[in-house]
């Protein structure tokens, strides 16, 4: 895992963080439950790093994401950068990962 987990669960309160279910060049995506709302979530983790560009380019991803509104389109729930860490929060969808999919 790129972070410890722990890390992860400390920027995230009120998140039960689950199994990885993808891994890329952006980072990975684990599992996740919301205890709030009662829902699954996927929460993606960007790589690590101070560079302001991917800050700002992860910060604008969750930013345009969570303004789309689209039976395709995953929907973004929270965004949170801690301490270098970024974070998205989004729906979790049934039916595997992208890269499944398209084999």
């Amino acid at each position: 895992m790129l972070v410890e987990r722990a890390q992860i669960e400390a920027a995230l309160p009120g998140y039960e963080l689950g199994d990885q279910i993808g891994s890329g060049g952006f980072g990975l995506v684990l599992a996740g439950w919301q205890t709030s709302l009662q829902r699954d979530v996927a929460i993606k983790v960007l790589a690590a790093g101070r560079n302001p560009r991917s800050q700002a380019a992860a910060s604008a991803e969750a930013r345009i994401l969570a303004g789309l509104d689209h039976p395709h389109i995953v929907r973004v729930f929270d965004y949170r950068e801690v301490e270098g860490l970024r974070l998205i929060v989004m729906e979790r969808l049934s039916g595997g990962t992208l890269t499944q999919r398209r084999a």
